[in-house]
């Protein structure tokens, strides 16, 4: 991540105008003589961080899922860059407004099958060897350059180069290095005439592939327009240019995602790793619709605007050891997919909480941990995942959070003894030599989180599971979260949750009184302000309503195993339970609360604080709600057309 005025230079755009003209002859035969492409500066093609300051890399593709040659799409085309590894600062090298489709490839002989391009150390239909002018030139000598060959009768393609910070002009594609140079010895002196500095500059050599080399090619042509090699301190970037008109222009993957920002290519392996350098407030932006609802209420989504900031400010750098972003588009940090399911609300959210952190009472910015459906309570990191944990990090009840409303709220998981047995050893739990015959739970402090797990099989063998997050990711994805009860043969609750339909309609109203908080085990007492009184508990408890009435009601519900001998294992929500609950935060904003209080209902001890201000720079003033009417990109504007991911901490509709 690169921030202003920080140990890190400011990751802003160059403001140069570079004139580039690119001149490329296909002659087979009859087919036309040559093709001309004029590069020029488009102003829209900068991108613009709205006065953002902050960068982030994000990592899209990368690890295991690169692949040889990536996609892009621009309706305008686009503008080539160079990007500093170390600062971020992105150079515009020139402008392709005719190519609106190109494919980025490793610098490889490539056979063209299907429409895809595949690497190959054998002839290829299109050659990793290149004829080169033996000189590093400016954009005015290689338009010169390229003038002359034409004149005297080239006959191959030419393709501007950028090497090692330097430009070059290549010739021709050869799958190898003797039919380069067979070239140089038959076409003779194609630069004849050509001169740097008043000294003539004709010498050609040839140039091999190299493993940090990128190719830009022409979807429609098949015809490389652009090779990059920024060796180890500069990367290949490419942003969308803006339409005539000005208006915004993004970059569409084959998954059809848009994007704003740079696309950052680099090699990786074999294949191309891909990176979004993008700004911080665009990024929350690509965030929010993706990790929550953008149908969601506003407060709801300025309270979890801050909560991704904050996270990504303290967690930036998470990946940079292995991959050199700072954190990945999965929720394995953050569900990032673009703009196009941003809209007004989403915007809204972060422009009136710009800049905007969440910070400790040490004047620390927290972590601020989140999951889809806590399940009526939270869990201490330190119990969660063990270590000394933070101070706003705590177990907490949630009574307001409507957790049954979400497709995983609740859930329950039935296992044979034997098929447990088996599941356990295939964990890695080796004690184990027999069947199971008893799980015991022993609970987080202040929450209903399990803490400690026990198995016991037939010969009086144990295994231990320690920490919630461990209980539940040892045991993913039969167990939804760490909140559960279990039992042999059945359990009996108290949570209406997981009654009949009239129950669970009882229990939706006393979620809208903020009273849905109920313990697995202990008798609960309710009193309403409407005269009306209920209770779920698994004994006969009173309830006293507004006028004096006392009502005695059992609620206890016994949920039974598949089969007789099975283990039932009964919970509630869907995630590690840390930090904040997507749905808590869901029902507090339409209870009316506002961002922070929903922020500090769930980390103790905590305040807002602006980011800049806590690096001494200058704080923006726009951190305020806007009527400002702007174009919706979402796909899914009906709040009723829901879409759950399959993940934990992702709850989207």
């Amino acid at each position: 991540m690169s921030q202003n005025k920080s140990s890190r230079k400011k990751g802003t755009l160059a403001k140069r105008v570079l004139v580039w003209v690119l001149v490329a002859l296909m002659v087979l035969g009859t087919v036309v003589p040559s093709l001309l492409w004029i590069f020029t500066l488009d102003s829209s093609a900068a991108y613009d961080t709205h006065t953002d300051d902050t960068i982030v890399r994000i990592g899209l593709l990368y690890g295991t899922s690169v692949v040889p040659a990536f996609q892009t799409r621009s309706p305008y085309g686009f503008t080539v860059c160079s990007v500093d590894k170390e600062s971020d600062e992105v150079t515009e090298l020139y402008t392709l407004s005719d190519v609106k489709t190109i494919e980025t490839t490793v610098d490889k002989n490539l056979l063209l099958q299907g429409g895809d391009y595949i690497p190959t150390s054998k002839k290829g239909d299109i050659g990793a060897y290149h004829v080169m002018l033996d000189m590093p030139l400016t954009l005015d000598e290689m338009y010169l350059a390229m003038h002359i060959a034409v004149d005297n009768g080239c006959d191959a393609p030419m393709i501007a180069s950028y090497i090692d910070g330097a430009y070059y002009l290549l010739v021709g594609n050869f799958s190898d290095e003797d039919s380069a140079w067979s070239y140089i010895d038959s076409a003779g002196n194609i630069f004849e005439g050509f001169e740097v500095n008043k000294e003539p500059c004709e010498e050609l050599t040839v140039l091999s592939p190299s493993e940090t080399a990128l190719n830009l090619i022409d979807y429609q042509t098949n015809m490389i327009v652009f090779r990059y090699d920024g060796k180890d301190y500069e990367e290949l970037g490419l942003m969308a240019i803006d339409s005539p008109d000005d208006e915004r222009a993004y970059l569409q993957t084959p998954a059809n995602k848009l994007y704003d920002g740079v696309f950052v290519f680099s090699r990786y392996e074999d294949g191309v790793e891909l990176v979004n350098l993008i700004g911080l407030e665009d990024y929350v932006m690509g965030v929010l619709p993706y990790e929550i609802s953008n149908s969601w209420p506003l407060e709801t989504q300025k309270a979890f605007a801050v909560a991704v900031r904050s996270y990504t400010v303290n967690t930036a750098g998470k990946h940079a050891k292995t991959y050199e972003f700072d954190l990945c588009n999965t929720v394995c940090c953050q569900a990032y997919n673009g703009v196009r399911n941003i809209n007004d609300t989403v915007r809204k959210a972060v422009k009136g909480t710009r800049g905007q952190v969440l910070v400790s009472r040490d004047g620390e910015i927290i972590t601020t941990y989140y999951s889809a459906v806590a399940g009526g309570t939270t869990v201490s990191a330190r119990e969660a995942w063990g270590g000394s944990g933070k101070s706003y990090l705590l177990a907490k009840p949630t009574p307001w959070e409507d957790y049954s409303s979400h497709p995983n709220g609740t859930w329950k998981w039935s296992i044979s003894p034997s098929d447990l047995a088996e599941l356990l050893i295939s964990k890695g739990y080796n004690t184990i030599k027999g069947d199971i015959v008893d799980v015991h739970a022993e609970y987080a402090d202040d929450s209903l989180y399990v803490y400690k797990l026990t198995f016991t099989d037939e010969y009086g063998n144990e295994a231990q599971i320690k920490n919630t997050d461990t209980v539940r990711s040892k045991l993913s994805p039969n167990l939804k979260s760490a909140n559960f009860v279990v039992g042999q043969g059945s359990v009996t609750i108290n949570d209406p949750a997981f009654g009949s339909e009239s129950e669970k309609r009882m229990f939706s109203r006393l979620s809208g009184s903020k009273i849905s908080y109920i313990n697995w085990t202990e008798p609960m007492c309710v009193a309403t302000a409407d005269g009306e009184g209920y209770t779920w508990a698994s004994v006969d408890t009173p309830v006293i309503t507004a006028d004096g009435e006392i009502e005695y009601v059992d609620r206890s519900i016994k949920i039974r195993a598949d089969k007789g001998d099975d283990f039932i294992f009964v919970g509630r929500g869907w995630g590690h339970g840390v930090g904040l609950s997507q749905v808590g935060a869901y029902s507090l904003g339409l209870q009316g609360f506002d961002a922070e209080f929903i922020l500090t209902a769930y980390f103790a001890d905590t305040h807002l604080e602006y980011y800049s201000d806590m690096f001494g720079e200058e704080k923006e003033d726009d951190a305020q709600d806007t009527e400002e009417e702007t174009e919706v990109y979402s796909e899914k504007e009906d709040p009723e057309d829901e879409e759950y991911e399959d993940e934990d901490d992702g709850w989207i509709d």
